[in-house]
């Protein structure tokens, strides 16, 4: 009975888990991330608590039997969206930073040509009186 009760519970736990992650995955690749910043950090609160709670059945019934075929499923579909995401976080960094180098050499540009950085430092010219 322990097992079987076991068994139901780490498979809810680790649906639980696999439905998180493509949440997670699908609001970072479907929608502005700044607009749906509360959803994902709620979505990782959530992992969070999901991820303590199978260390928790872990400990109390210990680590699940790596013969059942369902678990083994989740737990790579997991896998997979986690790679995916990682995937997407990589390529925002790099576009973020691509956006960020493009911004510095602007600056750079308007400081050398227009002075923007000089604070203090007006040219006075005067002409000679003839």
């Amino acid at each position: 009975m322990g097992n079987s009760l076991y068994a139901m519970n780490h498979h809810e736990l680790y649906s639980k888990l696999l439905v998180c992650a493509r949440e997670q995955y699908s609001l970072f690749t479907n929608t502005d991330s700044e607009e749906h910043e509360k959803d994902f950090n709620r979505l990782s609160a959530e992992w969070d608590v999901l991820c303590a709670q199978i260390e928790q059945a872990n400990q109390e019934y210990g680590i699940p039997d790596h013969t059942d075929a369902a678990l083994v499923e989740k737990m790579e579909q997991i896998a997979m969206v986690l790679s995916m995401t990682e995937r997407e976080l990589n390529d925002s960094v790099s576009e973020a930073g691509g956006n960020l180098k493009n911004v510095k050499e602007q600056k750079l540009l308007m400081n050398a040509y227009y002075g923007f950085d000089r604070r203090g430092h007006n040219s006075l010219y005067f002409d000679e009186k003839k």
